[in-house]
């Protein structure tokens, strides 16, 4: 008795295992192309083990528990393993099963030879392959569609030797013309130093796909020629069209990338031998651009060499110097740095208010190239504020060169090549006054003055400019009366501040000052008592 209930268990167990390992209990059902999660049903109960199944219904699928199927037919088609129309399968929601959709036609018609697009002539595959893909093939003048999976294995294999039938593993993806299907973009495909590949003159070939373009690129130090199709996304999407400064460059039709990447010499003043002339190997510029020119250019007399495309922004290499060149050719930018000086030059500047030793002030600031050519002229002309300006003609407009003439404006020519003319103090005639302050540490400001010391250029112009000597506190204080912005003995009397108009005439001594106001104020007093006497002799 104990024997037979421990068999009757056994066998219940495994028939529980065995009832759970092949039967699906849930299934998708639906009408459709696809099934959403929420149509999955329950096919229990049931007293056998069931299946799902997916059945093509031409204008879409439809999937549900195998038991539900009451047509013959369908039973049929779905118990035939070779009819690939209804799959079946084991296991919860098995039946997801993703129909391939392919543009199905066949002939000449317009219709069908030309680019597909939308639903129409868009159907499912009569057949379930897990790895179906369409296909498009031209035949002459007309062109076949439809799915892989539709042709005979001889089919299947002819077109995979034949260049004018394509496949591919997406909806609706044999869309493309005849035409286009005819088509074969062929690109330059090559890495340097293979022969023809750094010039551009190496032959085309074919890229493999109907639809692509051609690039060349700098792949680290050496140039890369091939068909876009063929690079990793990543790297296919840097590569660009048009007139821009690019590092891969993108061109459309038959052999296109034959543009050649420009090589120049790049280096800067601080690098050994950049002023002498260049003999040693020239390196590719960074970027690309149809039109880049290598230059050689002079800033603040010292040398730069490079690439138009290698520069910030929209600056042009050249732009307003003319101790600079371009030049289109590999290895151009060669020439030494002296053969850049122009002999084109000026002093170019203006002086700065208050200061005396200014070099723009007293005309020995060294001279620059001039930005545009002006046939070795120059002019200095004293601006509203008093300040000296120095330049180029070619800076001026042509009515401001006509109307620089007289005592504040003046053009002249310099006396031969390489030389300039605007040098000196302008206008020559200006004038000089003791500047000083004196302080308890130093006193000598405060003493007579003679000679250069303390002697400066009134840095401000001023045609009716003067002198002046004043007391500060306890100091005295010396300069020109177009240094201050109000008078200069404003509020002082006459023994603490007195003016002069003529050249270093402010050297008086801070005693002799104060005594030359009490001297004034005596003679004042004397002229009065002598003007009040000669009244008394004449009433007499």
């Amino acid at each position: 008795m104990a024997k037979s209930c421990c068999y009757w268990i056994l066998a219940a167990i495994v028939g529980v295992i065995a009832f759970s390992g092949t039967e699906a209990s849930k299934c998708y059902e639906c009408k459709a192309l696809d099934c959403e999660e929420n149509k999955s049903v329950d096919c229990t109960p049931t007293t056998e083990a069931d299946k799902c199944f997916s059945i093509n219904r031409d204008t879409f699928i439809e999937r549900g528990c195998l038991k539900t199927l009451t047509v013959e037919g369908d039973k049929t088609k779905c118990s035939t393993e070779t009819d690939l129309s209804c799959v079946t399968c084991d296991g919860d929601n098995c039946n997801n099963q993703k129909w391939r959709k392919c543009y199905s036609c066949s002939g000449n018609a317009e219709d069908c030879t030309k680019e597909q697009s939308g639903d129409t002539g868009l159907k499912l595959c009569g057949k379930y392959v897990a790895t179906d893909q369409c296909f498009s093939k031209v035949d002459t003048d007309s062109v076949q569609r439809g799915c892989h999976s539709d042709l005979t294995e001889a089919e299947q294999t002819a077109c995979a030797a034949n260049k004018l039938c394509e496949t591919c593993s997406d909806d609706s993806c044999n869309k493309l013309s005849k035409a286009t299907l005819e088509s074969f973009p062929k690109c330059k495909q090559c890495i340097a130093p293979t022969a023809g590949c750094e010039d551009g003159t190496i032959a085309a070939t074919e890229c493999g796909t109907h639809v692509d373009s051609c690039y060349v690129r700098l792949n680290g130090d050496k140039v890369e020629r091939g068909c876009v199709s063929k690079l990793a996304a990543a790297d296919a999407e840097k590569c660009v069209t048009g007139d821009v400064a690019t590092t891969c460059l993108k061109c459309s039709g038959d052999d296109c990338n034959t543009q050649k990447w420009l090589k120049c010499f790049k280096c800067v003043d601080t690098d050994a031998n950049c002023a002498a002339e260049q003999t040693s190997t020239a390196g590719f510029c960074s970027l690309f651009k149809v039109g880049n020119k290598c230059y050689e250019r002079l800033v603040n007399a010292k040398i730069q060499r490079g690439c138009q495309t290698d520069l910030a922004g929209t600056e042009e290499a050249c732009s307003g110097n003319q101790e600079c060149r371009t030049c289109s050719t590999d290895a151009c930018n060669k020439e030494t740095a002296e053969s850049l000086k122009t002999t084109d030059r000026c002093l170019q500047c203006s002086s700065l208010a208050g200061s005396a030793a200014d070099k723009c002030l007293l005309g020995t600031e060294s001279n620059q190239p001039c930005a545009k050519a002006s046939d070795g002229e120059c002019y200095s002309r004293i601006g509203t504020d008093g300040l000296v300006n120095r330049g180029c003609t070619s800076a001026l407009t042509a009515d401001e060169v006509t109307k620089c003439t007289g005592t504040l404006c003046n053009v002249c020519k310099a006396p031969s090549v390489g030389t300039t003319c605007n040098t000196g103090l302008f206008p020559a005639s200006r004038l000089k006054c003791y500047r000083c302050k004196s302080t308890a540490a130093d006193g000598k400001c405060q003493e007579a003055l003679t000679g250069e010391s303390f002697s400066e250029v009134c840095p401000k112009y001023k045609e009716t400019d003067g002198c002046y000597s004043r007391n500060s506190g306890d100091f005295l204080e010396r300069g020109c009366l177009s240094d201050l912005t109000e008078e200069p003995c404003k509020g002082l009397t006459e023994k603490q501040c007195a003016t002069c108009e003529k050249e270093n005439c402010n050297s008086i001594s801070k005693k002799v000052l104060n005594g030359a106001g009490q001297l004034a104020a005596l003679s004042a007093v004397a002229m009065v008592a002598v003007s009040f006497l000669v009244t008394l002799v004449t009433k007499v």
